[in-house]
């Protein structure tokens, strides 16, 4: 079995550091840097006027991620601006998402929090109109071929990623949070419906849709080098807002969208993880709603996503460790779309793709 993480340790209980010895300190400063959540325990332990139990040789390291990490969310805010400017004339205020959103509302979770692009959702009806202005102010689509665009325009939901021409900075153009074709259909009009403005330009999902999209986002998407700080995420916004109105909205908006499976798959990882304490109604409206999985079902989602979910460090992982990652890749796919799509769409990634782009580079090394 694995061994327990330090960094979701002194996440859980921040207090635990006085009590850490110089080995303990070496190897937490590993796990950190592998999760990428040094400059959130930074954060962590300067608001709980701990930072001084850090060893002095080892404090740089902190100090470093922090600085690094309020730079990046500076920018954010900038990108914010920018994208607002840019859509101004379209009417609509975009929906900010994940890491972008919990900056805008201050959320805990923002903390420390980097990450590779900004992300929003808008009405699909609006989308051709929002694709214009923002080409129109330097997004571009980055290199795709034709299959890509259909992938992204017909299948998924969200437009092809768009990078800025001059300033580099990526963009992801939500138009829904799940596939148009995957297996749990997610009604966008309740999302748009309840999204809360913030602030004239632009809005943000409701706390409880936060939680339910970072979730879903989360186990569904395949990737998990991020996850153990998307898992804390989860973790540090469900503390900071939970109460007993909290609790019983999250089930219930969980239920309406369909995602009820999708959030008790992670109540069990934050209560495994990090200790959290669930309402025992809470857990038992989940696993009676419709689609709830069995016992044995979620003892074994539970198994996979509990070790998926660790720092990428030896000290985090067991056996079972890299199966886990790959039997939750193959069932995000296989979530993502009909098995029919599916079996093209991996045909396409793994011989046509790789084929084409030989023969690509065979003509313009022969022109």
């Amino acid at each position: 079995m694995f061994n327990r993480s330090l960094v979701a340790q002194l996440i859980r209980k921040p207090e635990s550091a006085q009590s850490f010895t110089k080995g303990d300190w070496d190897l937490l400063l590993q796990q950190a840097y592998s999760a990428g959540v040094l400059a959130r325990l930074y954060w962590l332990l300067e608001r709980s006027n701990l930072i001084s139990q850090v060893p002095q040789q080892l404090q740089w390291h902190f100090q470093s991620a922090w600085c690094f990490a309020q730079t990046h969310q500076k920018g954010v805010l900038r990108e914010v601006q920018y994208i607002c400017q840019a859509l101004k004339m379209s009417g609509v205020a975009p929906v900010f998402l994940k890491g972008a959103a919990y900056i805008l509302c201050q959320d805990d979770s923002y903390h420390g929090r980097v990450f590779s692009d900004v992300d929003i959702f808008v009405p699909k009806e609006a989308l051709a109109n929002i694709e214009q202005l923002l080409g129109w102010h330097g997004w571009q689509f980055a290199e795709k071929d034709e299959y890509d665009d259909k992938y992204y325009r017909q299948w998924m939901h969200e437009l092809p990623p768009m990078i800025h021409a001059e300033r580099g900075t990526a963009l992801d153009v939500h138009h829904n949070l799940l596939p148009l074709i995957g297996r749990i259909k997610l009604n966008a009009d309740l999302l748009h419906q309840g999204a809360q403005r913030i602030s004239s330009d632009y809005k943000v999902l409701a706390v409880q849709d936060r939680v339910l999209h970072s979730a879903a986002h989360l186990l569904l998407n395949g990737e998990f080098e991020h996850g153990f700080r998307d898992i804390s995420d989860i973790y540090l916004l469900i503390i900071q807002h939970q109460s007993t109105d909290f609790w019983s909205q999250l089930s219930q908006r969980a239920i309406e969208l369909g995602l009820n499976r999708i959030l008790l798959y992670c109540l069990d990882v934050l209560i495994d993880q990090f200790a959290l304490s669930v309402p025992a109604e809470v857990l038992a409206n989940l696993s009676q709603s419709p689609n709830s999985p069995n016992a044995r079902l979620r003892n074994l989602m539970k198994f996979l996503h509990t070790r998926a979910l660790q720092p990428a460090h030896p000290s985090c992982t067991d056996s079972w460790s890299d199966w886990a990652v790959f039997i939750l890749f193959l069932r995000s796919h296989w979530m993502k779309m009909p098995v029919s799509t599916l079996l093209l769409h991996l045909t396409r990634k793994a011989w046509i793709k790789p084929l084409l782009d030989w023969y690509k580079s065979r003509h313009q090394a022969n022109a």
